[in-house]
């Protein structure tokens, strides 16, 4: 609540304080004329975002500044007696670049626009002046440890690539790896023809549905899949060119695929948490390379459902070798991932892609290969806006250089949970007739949870 100060208790009375340059009459006008605020510990007197313009003078105890990173605040720093607050919007007609809270009970003198507009001409140059000197004041000091932290994280950045590097331990030297690796049952040949033939450039969309007619076996397979529990569709499919019809070309292709990915797994728990993430991740992956035009759908949606690969060598490692289990959780998942789709020939940038997916949580663009740099910042997305569907909020996910990887991909500055309600989600919703039944529960719960305005 504003109140004025009291003859007898103004900060200033008898001395210049924050005011140097004004005379007695002139600061005698001010402190009848300007409001003083109250506040309690904890208060807010200004929050970042807020389109107030009005500037403030501390007349006593003390204002923690904060700033929101990533969901969190951050303390900034603790301004005290006679230092002023909110100039930078008051002189930049900005909204407000962070938030004042109170350290301990305060009292602040309120200077807005009607308050100049009621002092003389000479008061509210010198107010405009000292607004606009500690304003650049302030810029100035914000630059230099914006230049500070980017140093800083630069060294930060550097310094986990080379313990990553140094602690990187070539798996293709450990017999037990290579052997758990080449008992790994290859990847069936139907499947392996149609992710070698959908990543060639002049890839149409009806050699799927043609190469998998000519496979009775396969368009069995698949007709069966389609009526079974993992899609539960209302309607019965009757042959392949329905499936086709029901599923699109990719939803096939994702099908197909993720059943000779099955059949080179045991029926473990790990095994099929990790083809129904693998699932999910490769519809994101795919929708999301479509709606950014970045890279190839195709190559999306095969990256996304094989990333997690090395998940399943891990658990057929601690299943022969149970007392080395908390040993073997430490193994790069990524880097055993990649050594198995090498092992099944499959073209050389899946295993690239799949070995660097991990790197956009604690690396900028140019510490990825530039031949998939764009497929694994699209994949990168996709398993942050599975983690958003599965209900994770943005400060718990590892989003450091998440703006850098949005502005590879024609975006960046954007919120990460607008881009999935209002570009991705729609889409998705669009095509749920296509999708897995697990899939489709899990985008009805989010939009259930998160509905649409308009």
């Amino acid at each position: 609540m504003a109140d004025h100060v009291p003859a007898a208790d103004r900060t200033g009375a008898g001395k210049t304080g924050p005011f140097e340059g004004l005379t007695e009459k002139e600061r005698s006008s001010l402190y009848r004329l300007a409001p003083v605020k109250r506040l309690a510990q904890g208060d807010y007197l200004i929050r970042e975002g807020d389109t107030d313009q009005t500037a403030y003078v501390i007349l006593d105890g003390v204002l923690t500044i904060v700033k929101t990173i990533q969901g969190s605040e951050i303390e900034i720093t603790d301004l005290g007696e006679g230092e002023w607050v909110g100039e930078i919007a008051f002189t930049r007609r900005i909204r407000r670049t962070a938030s004042a809270r109170a350290k301990s009970t305060a009292r602040v003198m309120a200077i807005n626009q009607t308050t100049l507009d009621a002092l003389s001409p000479e008061t509210q140059v010198y107010f405009y002046r000292k607004l606009n000197d500690l304003a650049a004041l302030r810029v100035e000091d914000l630059s230099a440890r914006e230049v500070e932290l980017s140093s800083r994280n630069q060294k930060l950045v550097d310094y986990i690539q080379t313990a990553r590097q140094r602690g990187k331990v070539d798996y293709s030297e450990s017999a037990m790896i290579r052997g758990i690796i080449q008992k790994v049952p290859r990847l069936p040949g139907f499947a392996t023809t149609l992710v070698t033939r959908l990543l060639q450039e002049d890839a149409s969309p009806s050699e799927v549905a043609q190469h998998i007619k000519k496979d009775l076996a396969l368009s069995a397979l698949v007709i069966k899949t389609v009526n079974g529990p993992l899609y539960d569709f209302a309607t019965k499919v009757t042959d392949i060119h329905q499936a086709v019809m029901q599923l699109g070309y990719i939803g096939v292709y994702q099908l197909v695929l993720a059943e000779g990915l099955r059949r080179t797994m045991p029926d473990l728990p790990v095994s099929r948490q990790v083809m129904a993430h693998g699932m999910a991740v490769s519809q994101l992956a795919y929708g999301l390379s479509l709606e950014i035009a970045s890279g190839r759908p195709n190559e999306a949606a095969t990256i996304g459902l094989v990333h997690d690969v090395g998940q399943n060598v891990i658990g057929l490692l601690k299943t022969k070798n149970p007392n080395l289990a908390m040993l073997i959780d430490a193994l790069d998942a990524s880097h055993l991932g990649s050594m198995l789709l090498t092992e099944w020939n499959l073209p050389e940038a899946v295993g690239l892609a799949v070995e660097h997916q991990s790197y956009p949580e604690f690396a900028p663009p140019d510490a990825i290969p530039g031949a998939v740099r764009n497929i694994v910042a699209v994949l990168y997305l996709a398993q942050i806006f599975y983690d958003l569907l599965k209900g994770r909020k943005p400060e718990d996910l590892h989003l450091s250089f998440l703006d850098e990887y949005l502005k590879l991909l024609g975006g960046g500055g954007q919120n990460i949970e607008e881009i999935l309600q209002k570009k991705l989600l729609p889409v998705l919703l669009k095509k749920m007739g296509t999708y897995p039944a697990s899939f489709r529960e899990l985008i009805l719960t989010y939009s259930r949870l998160n509905p649409q305005e308009g």
